[in-house]
């Protein structure tokens, strides 16, 4: 099954973003707050990463073992 759309046709284009600065719990609430899965994480208006709820999930993980 092919599908024919490009990306831009189903984008989300109000994006929510973050700093490399802000702090892990603030950007976990920012992730429960719009109940999306990741931010990506802007510097100068380029990004230059992505953080996820799974990376969050890992950290807390390393944190209590």
């Amino acid at each position: 099954m092919m599908i024919n759309k490009k990306v831009s046709e189903i984008m989300t284009s109000d994006v929510i973003t973050t700093t490399p600065e802000i702090d892990v719990v603030y950007a976990f609430e920012k992730l429960m707050e719009y109940k999306i899965s990741s931010l990506p994480v802007v510097e100068d208006d380029k990004v230059i990463g992505i953080i996820t709820q799974t990376d969050i999930l890992r950290l807390i993980e390393k944190l209590e073992s």
